[in-house]
């Protein structure tokens, strides 16, 4: 039969646990303390500790993943929603900006320098510009002699 651990014996194991668990200190530190040696508390660590270090690491996994799609999830929202809100609220341009910088630096897209194209149907000025070009081409080609050779 195997001997029993010496740190699950000592009388302050819920401090070095949680010395452990933190990972604050080195081991030696703990050791030095808890008048342990460092093999006992690495030991220790190990085979009793790492189901619980690893249950942790997992949860600590699954709650920034779910952190993540909520931050994806809620700045998706943001730029579906910018059209709305342009029309309602007068967001600045930055803001604007910064929403779609923030989402693609959480999806890990790689964006080139900001670039705001803005389309608007034809104005007055460029209709009636179309208007009068299309009238002198119109003038030109009635001022042109017709070709001789259709009156002879």
């Amino acid at each position: 039969m195997g001997r029993r651990c010496s740190v699950c014996d000592h009388p302050d194991i819920g401090e070095i646990n949680k010395q452990l668990l933190l990972g604050k200190r080195k081991v030696a530190s703990i050791a030095k303390e808890f008048n342990l040696t460092v093999f006992a508390l690495s030991r220790h660590k190990t085979n009793h500790l790492g189901s619980v270090i690893e249950e942790a690491r997992e949860e600590m996994r699954q709650k920034a993943k779910e952190d993540y799609i909520s931050n994806v999830e809620a700045l998706n929202m943001i730029i579906q929603k910018l059209p709305e809100t342009l029309d309602s609220a007068n967001p600045t341009v930055t803001q604007i900006l910064d929403a779609i910088r923030e989402r693609a630096i959480q999806t890990g897209e790689r964006l080139g320098s900001p670039e705001i194209i803005i389309k608007w149907g034809k104005g007055e000025e460029e209709e009636k510009e179309s208007e009068r070009v299309g009238e002198e081409l119109l003038e030109q080609i009635a001022e042109q002699p017709e070709d001789e050779s259709k009156n002879a």
